[in-house]
């Protein structure tokens, strides 16, 4: 097999408000709940190359713009965070 035969998940495009998960790594599924959540509610979600994330908050909330690792020790940081700069429960 040849490298142009085979698909990987790096291959793919992700679709407008779709959150891409960190190719050939395993992503907590928390994780995934609570970034597809924020995407929900209006925010940016951006995966960097680093496999880090960008998270721009809508133009409605007032506030800087947030980057975090995307494993599972993110999330409790991230849930006190939000509601300290943002004023949003995230459900963890």
């Amino acid at each position: 097999m040849q490298r142009s035969d085979i698909l990987y998940a790096s291959d793919y495009q992700a679709h407008e408000g779709e959150i891409r998960a960190m190719p050939r790594q395993h992503q907590s599924s928390r994780m995934k709940k609570v970034l597809a959540e924020l995407n929900r509610l209006g925010f940016e979600v951006i995966r960097k190359p680093s496999g880090a994330f960008k998270i721009v908050p809508p133009s409605t909330i007032k506030g800087p713009v947030y980057n975090t690792h995307g494993t599972e020790s993110a999330l409790h940081p991230m849930r006190r965070d939000f509601k300290r700069l943002y004023n949003v429960e995230l459900p963890v």
